[in-house]
C-alpha cells in the first residue's frame, strides 16, 4: 500500500487511475501494475475492512508496525502490517504480511471440543438425574402403595374379626334363647326373635358375599363378561330379593319406570352394584322411609339413581365413602352394622365396566347415589 501523496508526486511512475484506493485508510492506495498481490490478498483486505478498519486505520496514520489476530470465513489469521520509510525517514509504503494462526485455531478447535464434551457430561449427568428421580417416584410410589395395602389388610381384619363374627353371636344368642323358651314363648314373641335372626343372617350373606367378590377382585378370579343387559329386567331382580330387608323398617322400595334402556355391563357385576347400593339405603333409612331406583338416558351413557330420604351425610363422609382405608362404618338408624366393603367394591365394578360413581347428599335429607354406565359397547377396562 502506497501513500496516495507518493502515487500522485512526480517522483512515481504511474498515474492515480492505474491505482485503486486503499480498503483500510484514506491516506494510502493500492498500485495496480507495479504491485503484486497474492490471490486472497485483495479479499483478506475486504473482510478486514468489514470489521476493524477503524482500528487499523488510527495505526497506519500513526506510522507503527503492528500485528493484528483476525478470524475470517472461521480461520484465525495474523495479520502484519510494515511500515517503509524513505531516505528521509518518512513513510512512503506498508507491506502486510499474513498467515493462518493455528495455534490460535487449534485453541478454538479445542474449545469447540471441551464444549462438546462438556455437553455430553451434562446430558450424562441430566440422564442420572432423571433415572433417580424416577427411580425415587417409583420408591415412593411403591411407599404409597405399600401403605393402602397394609391399611387395607387391617381393614379386612377388621371386618372378619369383628364385623363377621358379632353377626353370629347375635344369631346363635337369640336361637339359644328360642330353644331355651320355647314353650313359654308367644307366637308373636317368638315371629319377633326369629324376623331379627333372619335379618342377622341375611345381612350377614350380604358381607360374606362382599368379601368374596373383593377378594376375587385382588386376585383376578371375577368372570367378566359384558353384554348388553335390559336395566329394568336387572333392576326388578334386585328390588325383589332386597325388598324382605326393606320390609322389616316398614320402608318402601320402589323402580320408578322409564322407558326400555339398554347398557352394556356384566350381569353379575351389575347386580353386585345394585345390591350394596339399596342395602346401604335401606341401612341409613328410618322406618317408613322411602327408597326409589330409578334410570334415564343421558349423553351416550345410562344414569342409574338409587334415592332416599334418610339421614344424609356431610361432606367429610362424602369424600371418604368409596376409599377402604378412609372409609369409616357408622351404624344404621335400626343400628346395622357394616364394614363399608360394598361401596368399595361399588366403586370398583363399577370403573371395571367404564362408568363412574359418586354420591349427592345433605345431612337430614337423604342421599342419591348415583353411577353411570355405557349404552354401547366401549373398550373395557382390564386391570
Amino acid at each position: 500500500m502506497i501513500k496516495k501523496e507518493i502515487i500522485n508526486s512526480k517522483t512515481f511512475n504511474d498515474v492515480e487511475n492505474n491505482a485503486i484506493p486503499s480498503l483500510l485508510s484514506d491516506d494510502y492506495m493500492c498500485e495496480k501494475s507495479n504491485i503484486y498481490y497474492a490471490d486472497d490478498s485483495l479479499n483478506i483486505l475486504r473482510e478486514i475492512d468489514k470489521n476493524i478498519k477503524l482500528e487499523i486505520a488510527d495505526k497506519l496514520a500513526n506510522n507503527e508496525n503492528f500485528t493484528v489476530h483476525h478470524k475470517i470465513n472461521n480461520r484465525s489469521y495474523l495479520i502484519s502490517f510494515i511500515s517503509i520509510n524513505n531516505v528521509k525517514g518518512m513513510p512512503v509504503a506498508y507491506i502486510f504480511s499474513y498467515k493462518e494462526d493455528r495455534i490460535v485455531q487449534s485453541h478454538v478447535n479445542m474449545k469447540f471440543f471441551i464444549h462438546i464434551i462438556t455437553l455430553v457430561i451434562l446430558v450424562i449427568i441430566a440422564f442420572f438425574i432423571l433415572q433417580i428421580m424416577l427411580k425415587s417416584n417409583k420408591i415412593k410410589e411403591s411407599e404409597i402403595q405399600l401403605r393402602e395395602l397394609n391399611a387395607t389388610k387391617d381393614k379386612l381384619f377388621s371386618i372378619i374379626a369383628h364385623d363377621l363374627r358379632s353377626p353370629f353371636n347375635g344369631i346363635l344368642g337369640f336361637s339359644e334363647l328360642l330353644i331355651e323358651n320355647v314353650n313359654e314363648f308367644e307366637t308373636a314373641e317368638t315371629e319377633k326373635y326369629l324376623g331379627i335372626i333372619n335379618s342377622s343372617a341375611k345381612n350377614t350373606l350380604v358381607l360374606l358375599d362382599n368379601l368374596l367378590d373383593w377378594a376375587k377382585t385382588q386376585t383376578g378370579q371375577i368372570n367378566f363378561n359384558p353384554e348388553k343387559l335390559i336395566l329394568s329386567s336387572i333392576i326388578h331382580e334386585v328390588i325383589e330379593t332386597s325388598n324382605s330387608m326393606a320390609k322389616i323398617k316398614g320402608i318402601s322400595l320402589n323402580y320408578i319406570k322409564s322407558d326400555k334402556i339398554e347398557a352394556f355391563a356384566d350381569e353379575n357385576m351389575l347386580k353386585i352394584v345394585l345390591r350394596n347400593l339399596i342395602s346401604n339405603a335401606i341401612k341409613f333409612t328410618k322406618v317408613g322411609g322411602k327408597i326409589r331406583v330409578y334410570a334415564i338416558s343421558k349423553q351416550g351413557r345410562v344414569e342409574i339413581t338409587i334415592s332416599d330420604n334418610g339421614v344424609g351425610m356431610n361432606d367429610e363422609t362424602q369424600n371418604s365413602l368409596f376409599s377402604l382405608e378412609t372409609n369409616e362404618t357408622t351404624m344404621g338408624t335400626a343400628n346395622e352394622k357394616g364394614s363399608g366393603l360394598g361401596l368399595v367394591l361399588c366403586k370398583e365394578f363399577v370403573e371395571k365396566l367404564g362408568g363412574n360413581i359418586w354420591v349427592e347428599s345433605e345431612e337430614g335429607k337423604g342421599s342419591n347415589f348415583k353411577f353411570t354406565l355405557p349404552l354401547h359397547i366401549v373398550k373395557m377396562t382390564t386391570n
